[in-house]
């Protein structure tokens, strides 16, 4: 085995074998089962998609609702 392949092996990240239940919606990423994810009738949002949302942008992209005046 040459040094280069020990190396290339070594640095790539385990391949992940758990069966995929959904794309996240807003980013297109997988995800998979035990995944932590939003779930909707109509949408499903991966778990670092929520955490960079803004309220605002939830409100928004994951709900669709608007804002209204008072």
């Amino acid at each position: 085995m040459s040094f280069e392949k020990a190396e290339k092996d070594w640095l790539t990240p385990p391949e992940d074998r758990r069966p995929i239940k959904t794309l996240c919606d807003s980013c297109g990423e997988k995800i998979r089962e035990g995944d932590e994810v939003y779930t909707s009738p109509f949408k499903n949002v991966c778990k670092e998609c929520l955490e960079d949302m803004s309220a605002m942008d939830f409100i928004k992209d994951v709900l669709e609702e608007k804002l209204e005046r008072a």
